[in-house]
């Protein structure tokens, strides 16, 4: 009986690590392909896992390819990342001083502005951007938020947003624009708001 077991428990784990040996495998393909030198086979790649059902394989061939300096491999990795998003995050940093500049950013906002995504289309980049603090509206007896325009071209996302919900103070939209660098995960930029203009960060990973 101890020997049927141990003979059970041996087969388990040989499957296990045969299963593990082919994960890795198929991982290393992807990011082997990514790292051809031959552009068609990095793009091909990207394109395979980003369709696939693996979430975890597609999360590493994003990540892989936004770490690339190849501009289309890029491009293709963001364009394929945000149309999965339902909003992203515009983080702020500290700003120094005593006015409403600083206030804005750090109390205000808390350095950090959620940005809501809908109706993205892929031929053109467009999609429809809200804040929480968008002004809500009445259609056909129905609530909804305004919906400003935004647009997803290349390592760029541009986008507007109303703060009408915020106290008179403080309202009026946020307009802001980011891009992407060769080797960089994050987009950087600028946010102009009613207080000012503001440097900005949007990691759409996270």
């Amino acid at each position: 009986m101890r020997l049927v077991l141990a003979l059970a428990a041996f087969g388990l784990f040989a499957t296990s690590a045969n299963a593990q040996s082919e994960r890795i495998e198929k991982m290393n393909r992807v990011v082997d392909g990514l790292s051809s030198a031959n552009p068609v086979i990095r793009l091909a790649t990207l394109e395979e896992a980003i369709a696939g059902g693996d979430a975890n394989l597609r999360n590493l061939a994003i990540q892989t390819a936004l770490a690339s300096d190849d501009p289309l491999l890029r491009s293709t990795a963001l364009s394929g990342l945000f149309k999965n998003k339902r909003s992203f995050i515009v983080r702020v940093p500290v700003i120094d001083g005593d006015n409403r500049h600083a206030e804005f950013a750090n109390d205000v906002i808390a350095n950090r502005l959620e940005v809501f995504v809908a109706n993205y289309d892929e031929a053109d980049g467009s999609f429809k951007a809200r804040s929480q603090w968008s002004r809500r509206e009445e259609q056909n007896n129905q609530w909804s938020y305004r919906w400003e325009d935004g647009v997803f071209d290349g390592e760029r996302v541009s986008f507007k947003v109303d703060m009408d919900q915020l106290s008179a103070s403080f309202d009026g939209p946020c307009q802001g624009s980011a891009e992407g660098s060769s080797g960089s995960l994050v987009l950087t930029g600028q946010m102009a708001c009613y207080q000012g203009s503001y440097p900005i960060e949007i990691d759409l990973l996270n």
